[in-house]
C-alpha cells in the first residue's frame, strides 16, 4: 500500500482527487492504503489499475527510468527540467545490483510505460536488443573519477 502513497505523492494527488477519477470509494481506498483491509475485492485492485494507468496517460508526463545502485539513487531528483521540454521529466528509481537486475528492471520499466531508460552502460548494450524505448548508458564524467579516486588516496 506504500506503492499507492508513493504513486499519489508523484502526482501531487489527494486520496479524494484519487477516489473521483477512479471511481471508488474513499472508503475503501483509505482501508487498503492503512492496511484495514488486506483482502480486498478483485474488482477494487482493477479499479486501482486503471485508474493509476488512466491519470498517467491522461497527464501526458515524460517519465524516465534510472536503474542503478540504490546508494546513487539516493542522491537523485524527483524530477529534472530539460531543455525544449515545456513539463518537468519526472525520474523513477529502478534500483538493481547486478547487471541481470538491471536488465530485468529495464524491461520492467518499460512495462510501466517509461518513456526511456538510464542505466549502466554493460546492461545499456543488452536493453537496446530487447526494449523498444530509448536507453541511454551512464557516463562516467573525469570530475567524479578523480574525487573518487582522491577520496580512495586518502585511505590507503
Amino acid at each position: 500500500m506504500l506503492a499507492i502513497r508513493a504513486f499519489l505523492v508523484e502526482r501531487s494527488l489527494t486520496t479524494k482527487e484519487f477516489c473521483e477519477k477512479s471511481g471508488m470509494p474513499a472508503n475503501t481506498l483509505y482501508k487498503i492504503m492503512s492496511r484495514k483491509r488486506e483482502d480486498f475485492m478483485i474488482s477494487n485492485l482493477r479499479k486501482l489499475i486503471w485508474a493509476m494507468r488512466k491519470i498517467d496517460e491522461a497527464n501526458g508526463e515524460d517519465r524516465i527510468a534510472v536503474i542503478t545502485a540504490r546508494g546513487a539513487l539516493d542522491t537523485l531528483r524527483r524530477e529534472v527540467t530539460a531543455e525544449g521540454k515545456p513539463k518537468p521529466i519526472l525520474i523513477r528509481e529502478y534500483p538493481a545490483m547486478t547487471i541481470e537486475e538491471e536488465i530485468i528492471q529495464g524491461i520492467r520499466a518499460e512495462r510501466e510505460k517509461m518513456k526511456g531508460i538510464v542505466c549502466g552502460p554493460i546492461a545499456a548494450n543488452t536493453l537496446e536488443k530487447v526494449v523498444r524505448i530509448p536507453v541511454t548508458a551512464l557516463q562516467f564524467e573525469e570530475e567524479a573519477l578523480l574525487k573518487a579516486i582522491s577520496k580512495l588516496a586518502r585511505k590507503i
